[in-house]
């Protein structure tokens, strides 16, 4: 996926924990840690339609930012991992992903039904091909005991409707990323871990049907690799960012990185490397500007350099020009945690901090400006101001009305806003057309496993909005293990800050 965020902590160990959370622990979870936007999509065929994932859920808006709208876990279903999945298909629907499924809504986003899910296999990343839009690339992931971890790659041609049969992923034990060129379809990149941690890159040019392998020198499984972006004017030239963490006086502490590939993973540059979390990466549309954002997750387990913070500048042509000087020719021109970028024709934007700047999403008209000026940002999203999608009964989003759990009533207090939410009048509110309308009961859609062809009906079973909590536990102690013989290895977090 292009324009991808590093997580909070290192994915590999990470994304073990959020899958035995996802068996044992409250859904109230995934509102419970510090508020921070981290995913932010524009259509490409609307540029008014705008969707937020953070740490609080979805947030959409219809009138490119004028007005914002709260999408609840109890209409979604709940996710508290640290990188979620968002796109926006060309007829607006949204496609995210829970602890349970990849979901897509209704047109009107008041309905979402599971598009993929499988009990073996967890969706780790997805992409999109912009000349095919409606197209879906996505990697699975699991784990079995005794034989560790393994991949897959499926792919959709009908936005999910249906999916191919899955292919196992050689070389890559855990899949991390996965993104598609823009020039051609049918290359396609992802990177991951071997069964040692090292990190690897594999690359195929049909389509996914054969990989070559390459090795991302300097990452491993406490410098995990993910694809930040593959060049709309040359294949070959691909970006990943780094997970990283090191010991500064006993205390660990972000180290992430971007690395840049002229030669189609090859051989591999680091660009820039910060004390900080790599949360924020952007290409000027004429890819002649390179923006990397680093901020601060607010974990009290980890150190980030408060100076190291904020968003870096470098002209593409110079850093090619001289690759071996390439740290030399950023520029720091925002002094702020910045947790997500997204450059398009439309303008340039920035999840910042609510609580420290006022605003949690901003925009620029593009990234002219310099480190000395005071207000480069206008506020395009202040949290107090959201309020819950309006959606009629017998939709999904209703339940956001009333659920004192998953509903608005969860996340009112994050935003600083009233929690006085009343559903709107019978008759009012959003409700779906089309494939994934919700039937009379509030459930609908379609799904699909990993490999084969989409089922159509109501089953509830099939619905990515059921609690956390009701998932069953036959998983548990694989996953548990796994989590364990993970963390083993693991430096022990310190809360103590270097002095």
């Amino acid at each position: 996926m292009s324009h991808r965020r590093a997580s909070t902590r290192n994915r590999f160990t990470a994304s073990l924990l959020l899958l035995a959370v996802t068996l044992v622990a409250p859904a109230a979870l995934a509102n419970g840690r510090f508020p921070r936007g981290q995913r932010l999509v524009e259509s490409a065929t609307d540029a008014n339609l705008l969707a937020l994932y953070g740490t609080y859920g979805l947030i959409v808006s219809r009138d490119a930012g004028h007005s914002w709208n709260h999408v609840c876990e109890a209409a979604t279903g709940t996710y508290t991992g640290e990188d979620p999945l968002l796109e926006i298909l060309p007829d607006g629907r949204i496609v995210a992903r829970t602890v349970q499924a990849l979901i897509r809504s209704g047109d009107s986003w008041c309905n979402w039904t599971s598009i993929l899910s499988d009990p073996q296999n967890g969706v780790v990343d997805i992409t999109r091909a912009l000349t095919e839009p409606l197209s879906i690339d996505a990697i699975l992931g699991s784990y079995t005991p005794g034989r560790g971890f393994s991949s897959e790659f499926v792919e959709s041609t009908d936005g999910g409707t249906t999916w191919s049969n899955a292919k196992a992923l050689p070389v890559i034990a855990r899949g991390l990323s996965l993104d598609v060129a823009p020039s051609s379809t049918k290359r396609i990149v992802v990177s991951g871990l071997d069964a040692t941690g090292a990190g690897k890159l594999l690359l195929s040019d049909d389509g996914g049907g054969t990989w070559q392998a390459n090795t991302i020198a300097t990452t491993d499984s406490n410098s995990a690799p993910y694809l930040a972006a593959i060049s709309k004017n040359d294949q070959n030239r691909l970006f990943v960012r780094t997970d990283g963490y090191h010991d500064i006086n006993g205390v660990d502490t972000a180290n992430d990185a971007l690395l840049l590939s002229v030669d189609a993973g090859t051989t591999w540059t680091a660009v820039i490397q910060r004390n900080a979390k790599l949360f924020g990466f952007a290409l000027s549309p004429d890819e002649s500007t390179l923006l990397v954002g680093y901020g601060d997750p607010v974990v009290s387990a980890m150190y980030v350099a408060p100076a190291d913070l904020g968003i870096y500048r470098a002209d593409m042509a110079t850093i090619l020009s001289d690759l071996p000087n390439a740290p030399t020719h950023f520029e720091k021109i925002f002094g702020a945690s910045v947790t997500c970028l997204r450059w398009t024709i439309t303008g340039l934007f920035a999840c910042t901090s609510q609580k420290a700047l006022g605003f949690e999403v901003g925009r620029a008209p593009d990234a002219t400006f310099a480190l000395t000026d005071p207000n480069p940002f206008t506020p395009l999203l202040e949290l107090p101001e959201v309020r819950p999608l309006p959606c009629s009964t017998g939709t999904n989003g209703y339940a956001c009305f009333t659920d004192p759990d998953n509903g608005f009533a969860s996340v009112c207090r994050t935003f600083q806003t009233s929690c006085d939410a009343s559903p709107p009048p019978p008759g009012m509110g959003g409700r779906d057309s089309g494939a994934d309308a919700a039937p009379s009961g509030g459930t609908g859609g379609s799904t699909a496993g990993a490999g084969g062809t989409a089922k159509s009906g109501a089953d509830d079973s099939s619905c990515a909005c059921s609690n956390v909590g009701s998932r069953g536990s036959n998983r548990i102690a694989p996953l548990l293990a796994a989590f364990v013989a993970a963390f083993a290895n693991r430096r022990r977090r310190k809360n103590a800050l270097p002095l």
